[in-house]
């Protein structure tokens, strides 16, 4: 059955009362529940909808009206969906036309400069806050071959085996002190993989490729850390240049060796690199050896800066 209190007019409130029909005699309407009701009588009267009444008139014609409860029904929750996206859209229209202010959208480095605060506590000795790629961004940008690969897994192989004692070739690790322009490095490692080659039966040749270095006091902290090799820090353009340059020397062939110096480099390097180091700085820091347990490639600690060689050992 349908109800709707409209004080008996053609035109009416969006407001609806459904009733389900209770099939049991004369009890019809006194069992009725209401189940529904959508109100917007505090809508402005421009929001009414014509509908018609249907009223009866005698438990006769009530009775004969039962057939007709469900179709009444589904009128009901049509004029109510109606009604309310009309209301929605009108809502929608005045939104729109509403002035908005001229404002540029957000970046990233937005959200860094909020959570950045400098202070007399806080970030004293912190100038800025840049975010950087992500490492899984990174590997998908910058994704390995089947060539890099097989030269990475069979380069952690054969210096593991050496280590082990089950090759009896000598490990070579050669190469420039660090990598700082990597289109001269991809021209040495083009001149060492004929060298790797013609001596593969004796040696074990291992290019050193480093992007980071460890200063004392001040000073270039690497490849990574300052690419424009001015002060700039840009360290996007710096691991991206890394991993690419990884790429290229592996697909000719020539395993990579890397110093791990800040603990977050791995994440973005070590499925490209065939042997690690941790540096004379580094060598007793409780961090990096942490680091090395979770490594997947063979590791080797240098001397302290004392010139040590027990604490390595």
């Amino acid at each position: 059955g349908l109800q709707l209190d409209a004080q008996r007019s053609r035109y009416c409130r969006l407001s609806t009362y459904c009733t389900p029909a209770a099939y049991c005699g004369t009890d019809f309407w006194r069992s009725a529940a209401q189940i529904v009701h959508l109100s917007l009588a505090d809508s402005p009267s421009t929001h009414r909808i014509p509908t018609r009444l249907h009223t009866c008139h005698s438990p006769t014609r009530r009775l004969r009206r039962m057939s007709s409860g469900p179709l009444l029904l589904g009128g009901a929750l049509v004029v109510g969906g109606i009604g309310l996206g009309y209301l929605m859209a009108s809502r929608q229209r005045e939104y729109k036309q509403q002035p908005r202010p001229d404002v540029r959208e957000p970046r990233i480095s937005d959200a860094c400069d909020l959570l950045f605060e400098c202070d007399d506590v806080q970030n004293v000795h912190i100038d800025k806050i840049r975010p950087i790629i992500s490492p899984a961004i990174l590997a998908e940008e910058f994704a390995q071959s089947s060539a890099v690969y097989d030269t990475v897994k069979e380069g952690r192989m054969a210096v593991r085996n050496l280590v082990q004692g089950a090759d009896d070739r000598l490990m070579v690790v050669v190469g420039p002190c660090s990598i700082h322009d990597p289109a001269a490095a991809l021209d040495y490692a083009k001149k060492l993989v004929e060298i790797k080659r013609e001596l593969a039966r004796e040696l074990v040749i291992v290019m050193r490729v480093y992007f980071e270095k460890p200063r004392t006091t001040i000073g270039w902290k690497g490849l990574i850390n300052d690419p424009d090799l001015d002060g700039s820090h840009n360290i996007n353009k710096g691991i991206r240049q890394a991993r690419r340059l990884l790429l290229d020397l592996n697909e000719l062939g020539l395993p990579c060796g890397c110093e791990f110096l800040d603990t977050i480099s791995p994440q973005y390097l070590a499925d490209l690199v065939t042997w690690g180091a941790i540096g004379a700085r580094t060598t007793e820091s409780q961090v990096h050896r942490e680091l090395t347990s979770g490594l997947s490639m063979p590791v080797g600690f240098k001397n302290g800066t004392s010139g040590d060689v027990q604490i390595a050992a």
